[in-house]
């Protein structure tokens, strides 16, 4: 299951929790932020695909696959917030401060390592089944999506509208 939505200056979107399904939102979230008429997009789909990824990964409990959905949201002054949302039991965030500064220091992979890097704000809800990051686009040129290796080509997907 995949579904995508765009309301004005807001992409909204949910997906059954499967990484194979990751590719298919980052097509169109770069399709729909085009028509946004967003420039310099480069970073966008890195720190989509992270969250999403971490969100099937540690977000799914006890191995069930659950629903991971999420938004992302164009302001006027050309903030872009990401937010995703799992239905997992959540994590303790208050540490991840400290852990993130840890595995960086051992060079582990660490994609939020990557996601605090690439935005300039990262939030958690008290659960921590919730993530928001705040970053700056630039509006100007739209990226070609020929140009951009994290696009499928000759991508076909059955999509159902978000109700709501």
């Amino acid at each position: 299951m995949f579904r995508i939505k765009r309301e004005e200056q807001c992409i909204a979107f949910a997906l059954s929790a499967r990484k194979e399904l990751i590719p298919y939102l980052l097509h169109d979230v770069v399709k729909q932020l085009n028509e946004l008429a967003c420039g310099d997009l480069w970073n966008v789909p890195m720190v989509l695909r992270e969250l999403v990824d971490n969100a099937i990964v540690h977000g799914s409990a006890h191995g069930v696959q659950q629903e991971v959905s999420g938004s992302i949201r164009l302001y006027d002054d050309g903030q872009l917030e990401i937010c995703v949302q799992d239905q997992g039991e959540g994590f303790d965030h208050v540490q991840l401060q400290a852990r993130l500064a840890q595995e960086l220091q051992q060079g582990r992979d660490c994609g939020l390592c990557l996601v605090q890097a690439l935005t300039q704000r990262i939030e958690f809800n008290d659960k921590g089944n919730e993530v928001r990051v705040y970053l700056e686009v630039v509006r100007g040129d739209r990226v070609e999506q020929e140009e951009s290796p994290w696009i499928l080509s000759d991508v076909s997907v059955e999509y159902e509208n978000i109700s709501g």
